[in-house]
């Protein structure tokens, strides 16, 4: 254990060390962001993790996590029917991905904003394709399993969609999601 945690300090060392400043900033803000992001479901702590991806982007147009977090934040506020304006939030998750996807296509961040924009917009094979990308490359991600239960469930693939949703709640069990999840 002591040497994987020297090994991984030592790693996010030389990946900051490779960025400049307004970089790492904002990853740092990005990251906060999705400590918020993931603390509960609800309007002002979306609202306040947008806020933080916002910044994260405003400072590196390239971040990988505040272009991520931006689609997903203002996804999931659409979906949820907390976003204040539908058509300004749609607009800008729909351009944050599209610079994701300029970026790293096969991010994982890139892929699960991926899977939020086509739960949005219904379409349950692009979702499906979505998950069944990131199971491949993330087996352990618990939204990935929940993004494969959804598709499946809207394909009317009952039977199949359930274990996906109930290995999302085994992976994590505490999660902030697990409610929706669960339903």
């Amino acid at each position: 254990a002591k040497t994987l945690l020297i090994e991984l300090g030592e790693s996010i060392g030389a990946r900051l060390d490779r960025m400049h400043p307004e970089q790492a900033e904002a990853d740092d803000l990005a990251m906060r962001g999705f400590a918020i992001y993931l603390r509960n479901l609800g309007p002002a702590t979306f609202a306040e993790a947008a806020g933080l991806f916002d910044q994260a982007v405003a400072l590196d147009p390239n971040s990988v996590r505040g272009l991520a977090g931006v689609s997903m934040a203002n996804t999931m506020s659409v979906l949820f029917g907390w976003a204040a304006d539908r058509e300004t939030a749609v607009r800008k998750a729909e351009a944050a991905l599209s610079r994701l996807e300029s970026i790293d296509a096969s991010h994982h961040l890139t892929l699960l904003a991926r899977a939020g924009l086509s739960n949005f917009h219904a379409d349950w094979e692009g979702l499906l394709a979505a998950s069944t990308r990131l199971l491949a490359q993330f087996p352990s991600e618990p939204t990935s399993h929940h993004h494969r239960c959804s598709a499946l469930l809207r394909l009317g693939r009952f039977d199949d969609s359930i274990p996906a949703c109930e290995r999302a709640i085994r992976i994590s069990p505490r999660d902030s999601r697990v409610a929706v999840w669960q339903g």
